[in-house]
């Protein structure tokens, strides 16, 4: 049967076609995206990887699973075109739930059909993370899992799934069908107007906190992610005094709120 493509060239899985995308956005965000665009590129045509993992994804976000996106939106061994940074973008931001999990999907499956073993082991316990008991005796009970298998699974249990966790639970994430397409805008103008911040530093908060985030075995920004972040930059003795400042309901990780 045919072979996953995760990680390699030409393994192109965004649902979205570039018409669909600029369906979705507004004038304003296309052209924030297109003057983003323009400067990561310089004199060239396409972004290259070190870049879109840089500018576009953060200098947080873990490198395996930045490469898996970087492949998937469209990357190739020269870069990734506007066109198709643009339908990724709109899915991480626009995408619907069943389009994200139909994205998912197609990272792990071999023909369309069933998932790959391999593949999803490798891609659900990145950063050395434990195999889920649930998802063991699911891929146990089953010959081949299918896709409703995989999307019910998943729903569920997407928290112990770090790209579903990024996909599904960021809060700059839009996962409603039927969406309130202005609710992520509304969350940063309430976090603005508590934080006395601009919505766009908000914003920018928010991106790095996401991949900040995905880092972390919890699936929240907890110490040990917090102290990865600042090794190098801040004395090893100042991170639990900077953590616990941060942290000020002292429930044992920073939320989007604290951050701000």
């Amino acid at each position: 049967g045919k072979q996953t493509r995760m990680g390699q060239g030409d393994s192109k899985t965004c649902p979205l076609s570039y018409e669909d995308a600029l369906a979705r956005l507004r004038q304003d965000e296309l052209k924030r995206i297109d003057a983003a665009f323009r400067r990561a590129v310089g004199q060239g045509s396409v972004i290259p990887k070190n870049a879109f993992v840089r500018d576009i994804l953060g200098d947080t976000f873990p490198s395996q699973l930045a490469e898996i996106i970087y492949w998937a939106f469209g990357g190739g061994s020269k870069g990734i075109g506007y066109k198709d940074l643009l339908a990724g973008l709109t899915l991480i931001v626009r995408g619907g739930q069943e389009e994200k999990v139909k994205f998912l999907f197609s990272l792990v499956c071999t023909d369309e059909e069933t998932v790959d073993e391999d593949e999803m082991k490798q891609i659900v316990r990145y950063g050395n993370a434990p195999f889920p008991l649930s998802l063991k005796k699911l891929l146990r009970s089953n010959d081949l899992m299918d896709y409703r298998q995989f999307r019910s699974w998943t729903l569920r249990n997407y928290r112990a799934f770090p790209l579903a966790h990024w996909l599904l639970d960021c809060p700059n994430v839009q996962t409603r069908d039927d969406g309130d397409d202005d609710a992520t805008s509304s969350y940063h103008k309430t976090l603005s107007i508590v934080s006395r911040l601009t919505e766009a530093e908000v914003e920018k908060i928010d991106r790095r906190y996401c991949g900040m985030k995905i880092a972390s075995k919890t699936g929240r920004l907890d110490h040990d992610v917090f102290s990865r972040v600042l090794k190098g930059s801040v004395p090893d003795e100042l991170h639990d005094g900077l953590f616990s400042a941060l942290d000020r309901n002292c429930d044992g990780h920073i939320d989007i709120s604290e951050m701000c």
